[in-house]
């Protein structure tokens, strides 16, 4: 009634999706949960704005669009990778559509626990978005990790998440696919060059190379 979102405890004992991935961990089962998750959360319906008016909603949508596309620069993101990601952009905001947006839809913020998995950490979701942008952004976290650890299991986990995903919210919109990739490249980008991690350094060439 308040249009509030209370976070109570998320599973409990749990640890973060990214703890997996980062130790060449890749679950398809537990990638088929995920998919599931956020094909339920971007077919919602009826939600109020989250930010207060749709407006706001509107604006907060556009920010985070920027930040993960546009917004990526590196001296290694040269200018055709700059006007791809502008393109990007471009097409994604024409694709928007009003859901549950989750638009930092990273492992870190999923829990995976004895009895299920849950989504933390959703101070920066939205009523409006593009579900391509949190499934590429999920995938591309997925496609790092499994560079760094040659996980077996990588693709297997990509294509679950992908199947379990579509059985709830059919890609059905016009270069759906093509945002997919493109995001999941953007995610790979952003995690090199905007937020450096020693475990990422030995493969930064190959990672860059990849998410171009």
């Amino acid at each position: 009634r308040s249009s509030l979102l209370v976070l109570s405890e998320v599973c409990a004992g749990g640890h973060a999706l990214e703890h997996e991935w980062s130790v060449g961990v890749f679950n398809p089962q537990l990638a088929s949960a995920v998919g599931r998750l956020l094909g339920g959360c971007h077919t919602m319906t009826g939600l109020p704005a989250l930010w207060g008016e749709a407006d706001n909603d509107l604006r907060h949508w556009a920010a985070m669009l920027e930040l993960r596309t546009v917004a990526i620069t590196a001296p290694l993101c040269n200018w055709p990778l700059q006007a791809q990601l502008q393109q990007l952009c471009a097409a994604s905001d024409s694709a928007r559509t009003e859901g549950f947006f989750v638009l930092d839809c990273s492992p870190k913020n999923i829990l995976v626990g004895s009895a299920g998995i849950g989504l933390i950490d959703l101070e920066l979701c939205g009523s409006i978005g593009d579900p391509a942008y949190d499934l590429g952004t999920l995938l591309g976290h997925c496609v790092l990790w499994g560079l760094c650890t040659a996980g077996p299991a990588c693709q297997a986990t990509i294509a679950a998440a992908l199947e379990a995903y579509r059985l709830q919210a059919p890609l059905d919109s016009p270069g759906a696919h093509s945002r997919i990739v493109a995001f999941a490249g953007a995610a790979i980008l952003g995690a090199v060059v905007r937020r450096p991690r020693s475990e990422l350094q030995p493969f930064e060439a190959r990672l860059l190379a990849t998410g171009a």
